[in-house]
């Protein structure tokens, strides 16, 4: 009898150890790694949708299913070890798939917006954010991030004289020129002599500045500063990238132009909008580019005119020669430092007393130049008639931008 219970115990101990088998770990979806979603604020909500517990809000959570499911339907290999390398572009096809269709949850993509940049930026915090109101269209990145915007008309019930579109951080790991945007921003929000209606996008690359490590590019390896369709786009954006820039995957254009979400969407903006004039804020080169008709500003603060050239892809490019629309390049001096509180507010000042001098007070003339054809762009040639019409644009300039800015408040006063 003693043999018999000693089999009998050692078959149960022998069966209980098959039936408590440990499962194997499950791998983490393909391409859905914190590199890869780079947001700050991305890896918290990944693990409180693994887990068993419920969100309070519902629709928090679905919002969370929905990106991830879109983000998972994008990608079909494992994040790349290598962020900066270019991917393959997708055709036409696959670019107008790449939407999103998140209408339901801007409230909340705007708000994790705020979180995310706030948690990025030392000059920019999560309440300052949230104080602009910003608000959003149609506008997503690849990776399902809202573009936001803010719309600024004029003080009081004048029409507005001019139209002025300002973008910020097209490069992600241009931080200032996200941090000015939101300075800016405080600045229209005081104005009492506002005159022109302004459409402000701070972040124009969320996926390149919310990553784990900031890049300049896209989430998928392209510099959009270099994808915008200019006439010149195919003869020249690859071609140049090859031999100029041996290939280097920060300014990597594409295979195709327009092939980007957050390209096609500045497109847009500029389309609907119909900018008088488009300011396009960078770093750190520390000086001012501009491309486009008519005489350029000589200085904005301390930045000092001096012609980059003209890049195939670029917005200079493709608003500025193509479409006629002035463009105005603000390279800062420093990417990751914000410049004092003197030289944002002198740049200010002086950006607006220049639209102040060739928009408030000879709009008509401003017009008639953008309406004739342009050609040349060193040497900012004209026809003579042309000169004829728009002289007085330069006649008119005083010497510094305070002198420009009293005249502005005496002729709103």
């Amino acid at each position: 009898m003693i043999w018999l219970g000693l089999a009998v115990l050692a078959l149960l101990i022998v069966g209980s150890c098959t039936i408590q088998k440990p499962l194997k770990p499950q791998a983490e979806p393909s391409g859905l790694s914190e590199e890869n979603l780079g947001s700050v604020d991305d890896t918290p909500r990944l693990q409180s949708q693994a887990s068993s517990q419920q969100p309070t809000d519902a629709a928090v959570e679905q919002s969370v299913e929905t990106k991830l499911a879109s983000l998972e339907r994008q990608t079909s290999s494992p994040a790349e070890t290598t962020p900066h390398a270019p991917l393959e572009s997708p055709d036409v096809g696959e670019t107008s798939s790449v939407t999103h269709d998140q209408t339901k949850d801007s409230k909340v993509a705007l708000r994790r917006l705020c979180e995310a940049i706030g948690a990025k930026l030392g000059s920019v915090s999560e309440q300052d954010c949230v104080n602009q109101n910003l608000t959003m269209t149609n506008g997503w990145s690849h990776e399902g991030r809202p573009i936001a915007f803010k719309l600024y008309d004029p003080h009081g019930d004048a029409a507005p004289a001019g139209r002025v579109l300002l973008i910020g951080g097209i490069h992600g790991d241009e931080y200032s020129s996200v941090s000015i945007s939101f300075r800016w921003m405080e600045f229209l929000d005081q104005d009492q002599t506002n005159a022109f209606q302004w459409h402000v996008i701070p972040l124009a690359n969320p996926d390149g500045l919310l990553r784990k490590k900031s890049q300049r590019q896209n989430a998928r390896g392209f510099d959009l500063n270099r994808n915008f369709p200019g006439r010149d786009w195919g003869q020249r954006a690859l071609q140049q990238w090859r031999s100029k820039h041996k290939e280097n995957p920060r300014r990597y254009p594409g295979e195709r132009s327009a092939s980007e979400p957050e390209v096609v969407w500045l497109m847009q903006q500029i389309a609907d909008f119909q900018p008088d004039v488009i300011i396009s804020i960078h770093a750190p080169y520390n000086l001012l580019d501009y491309d486009g008709p008519p005489t350029a500003p000589d200085r904005i603060g301390k930045l000092v005119l001096y012609g980059l050239g003209v890049f195939p892809g670029s917005l200079g490019s493709y608003a500025g020669l193509d479409l006629k629309v002035p463009v105005i390049t603000v390279e800062l001096p420093q990417a990751g430092i914000m410049p004092s509180k003197e030289d944002i507010r002198g740049m200010w000042e002086d950006l607006v007393a220049w639209f102040s001098n060739v928009l408030l007070w000879h709009p008509s003339k401003w017009r008639c130049l953008r309406a004739n054809a342009y050609t040349g762009h060193a040497g900012r040639l004209y026809t003579s008639a042309l000169r004829k019409n728009c002289a007085a644009i330069n006649s008119i300039a005083p010497s510094s931008g305070q002198q420009r800015m009293q005249k502005l408040k005496r002729l709103n006063a």
